[in-house]
């Protein structure tokens, strides 16, 4: 437990209980393809609009063309036309808002709080750093997940959804991927005949070749579908032919350096496999997952779907500011005495270890108000992420794999 002084500042509390922490217990294998620095793609922290700016990027494989040399003919009569730059699909969202909110009540200011010294009782200030700390951490825990469903949703879909579980479109956020890069397979991969697993992996290829001209070079296999995968009787004679296997992973076979960022986020990686059309792509599941309301285990990538993704595509994060109104004076001196630090001072800072340092304190607002009886102080984290794949049709899936 942190030992607290008088003039301790919020920020410094916060920072040590997160290091005592020493990281989130949350897998953030699908945050991982978003903000990669190794390919471009950026973070972006919005703290004074409530909209986001986003671009949509394409482009084509067309080749130059050719002239005939020393003719007075005008380019446009000989129909080359010139080159023209700047083609993508701009748009504006509003950042969609979580809030999590935990109180701490008088009487449990009057509690000893777990690891509290028996000879040297806390002061009911202490208590509430404590125990404002707790709740933070629980609300950040929770929005970690948050942006694991949000990043795995717009994976598999191509949309993020500003509010959970809608159906209204207007609350919906398309980020206008290609219709036909959702491929429906004609034959269930666990059909027992007639199954073509790697001719539909090189669909997926073809697919993305001619929207995002690109080739993906991994593909992340939901459970049931792997499952279905091995046990292919086509499937399981080309992988005893040592294109595809766990034996490949090791000291002959290690997985590349570019995918250590995933695995490391929780992506397992399963081998290889080369396709016919000569393919290497990388093998991945993800067994992660989290607790609906009602309490029901749900995994973030769909076990019945696969997805092939360009590992070099630039995929884009947003965060957006929080709601609440600007700090007055009397707010001001309410968290100087409870928690020991004017909040004009700066923004809080935290010491979080997680994977390739994926979340950051500027994604989050910490706050805290009380009550009007003076019974309760309300401790506040809040939110506003946007996922967006900016090279939208660099995600293929491969649906129906399984009924």
């Amino acid at each position: 437990m942190p030992t607290f002084v008088a003039n301790d500042t919020y920020s410094r509390v916060m920072y040590e209980a997160f290091d005592e922490a020493k990281q989130i217990g949350v897998s953030t294998a699908g945050q991982s393809f978003f903000g990669n620095p190794a390919n471009g793609s950026t973070t972006t922290f919005v703290p004074d609009a409530e909209v986001g700016d986003i671009d949509i990027i394409r482009a084509n494989e067309k080749t130059a063309a050719l002239i005939t040399r020393n003719a007075n003919i005008p380019r446009i009569i000989s129909g080359q036309k010139n080159t023209a730059e700047n083609k993508s699909t701009a748009f504006a969202r509003t950042f969609p808002l979580s809030e999590e909110e935990g109180d701490i009540t008088s009487d449990q200011l009057l509690k000893r709080v777990p690891g509290e010294p028996l000879v040297s009782n806390f002061t009911r200030e202490q208590r509430a750093r404590i125990l404002a700390t707790r709740h933070h951490l629980e609300h950040q825990r929770r929005n970690v997940r948050l942006f694991e469903r949000l990043a795995w949703e717009v994976l598999l879909t191509g949309k993020q959804s500003s509010i959970l579980a809608t159906t209204n479109p207007d609350l919906i956020y398309d980020y206008r991927r290609n219709t036909s890069n959702t491929i429906t397979v004609a034959v269930a991969w666990n059909a027992g005949a007639n199954v073509v697993i790697m001719d539909n992996i090189d669909a997926g290829c073809d697919q993305m070749r001619k929207t995002a001209r690109t080739t993906p070079d991994m593909m992340i296999v939901g459970n049931t579908a792997m499952s279905a995968m091995i046990k292919d009787p086509t499937f399981v004679s080309l992988a005893n032919k040592l294109v595809f296997g766990l034996a490949e992973i090791g000291a002959q076979y290690p997985v590349p350096a570019k995918y250590q960022r995933y695995v490391d986020t929780g992506l397992e990686p399963r081998g290889f496999v080369s396709t016919p059309k000569g393919r290497k792509i990388w093998i991945f599941t993800y067994t992660d997952g989290y607790d609906t309301d009602a309490g029901v285990f749900t995994e973030y990538m769909d076990p019945k779907s696969a997805l092939l993704i360009s590992s070099n595509a630039r995929f884009d994060r947003m965060f957006g500011p929080g709601e609440t109104l600007p700090m007055d004076p009397a707010r001001a001196q309410f968290f100087q005495y409870w928690f020991g630090f004017n909040p004009q001072a700066g923004a809080m800072s935290m010491n979080i270890k997680n994977p390739n340092g994926l979340i950051v304190p500027q994604m989050f607002m910490f706050d805290a108000y009380g009550s009007a009886n003076a019974k309760t102080i309300t401790i506040r984290t809040q939110t506003a992420p946007l996922f967006v794949t900016t090279q939208t049709d660099a995600v293929v899936k491969l649906a129906g794999l399984i009924p």
